[in-house]
């Protein structure tokens, strides 16, 4: 228990000084009542943060759990009534059906430009190597949030150093096969409101955030730095 008798001390002095200040009502008997306040509630602030710190550190088993339901978050903010294309969607379910349709679109249709037979001799795709996974996730930013599997890039950083050879097997296997998992590929969308708007009605309020697959984005980051290193000394992109 984070209560103690010093504690109960620091209430009475706050006590003493508010029934001071009834009977009174001086400057100096607030000003008293102020310094006690502050004092007070200081000392309940510290005690409770030495406290949580403590149960932190001993933390063992099924504690975890315990500051887990402590520290999640339970603000729950309903999405209000939305205007779009001249009709008000109210329900979930008119809500789902708009966000589906407006902010997952399908995608565009792109050409495909054949390379000339001089383009294709300047082309050299090299088997991935060592170097080119350690460095991508090595230099990958942990604070970059994961998929619903919660593997993020700090858990992969502390994997790789103690199963390196078998991170390095399945992307090698992966890239100079051209295959991406199917699993790797699944993603989740959250839809999230705009800070400080004053109309939520609007679908412009809203933004979708996408959380990929962190082992899919290894695949990715190898072979855009790849593609990125080729157009330097190419002129696949910009000719004369």
């Amino acid at each position: 228990m984070w209560w103690h008798d010093n504690l109960n001390a620091l209430r009475k002095s706050l006590s003493l000084a508010k029934r001071n200040w009834k009977f009174n009502k001086t400057e100096s008997s607030w000003k008293e009542v102020v310094f006690f306040k502050n004092k007070y509630f200081h000392a309940i602030w510290t005690v409770k943060q030495v406290s949580w710190t403590t149960f932190l550190q001993r933390a063992a088993e099924k504690d975890v759990f315990t500051a887990y339901h402590f520290i999640k978050s339970r603000k729950v903010v309903k999405i209000s009534s939305i205007q779009h294309e001249n009709s008000l969607e109210i329900t979930f379910q008119e809500k789902f059906k708009m966000f589906l349709k407006t902010m997952f679109s399908s995608p565009s249709e792109s050409t495909v430009t054949a390379l000339k037979p001089d383009d294709l001799n300047i082309i050299t795709w090299k088997s991935t190597n060592f170097k080119e996974v350690e460095q991508t996730i090595k230099f990958s930013s942990f604070r970059k949030a994961s998929k619903s599997d919660r593997i993020s890039f700090l858990i992969l950083q502390q994997a790789f150093q103690a199963i390196l050879r078998l991170f390095f097997a399945i992307f090698v296997k992966l890239l100079n096969n051209s295959y991406h998992s199917t699993c790797w590929c699944q993603a989740t969308d959250v839809i999230l409101r705009k800070d400080e708007k004053s109309d939520y009605s609007a679908l412009k309020t809203y933004q979708i955030i996408m959380l990929l697959n962190c082992l899919n984005k290894i695949s990715e980051k190898i072979i855009v730095t790849r593609l990125s290193k080729l157009t330097e000394v190419s002129d696949l992109l910009y000719k004369d």
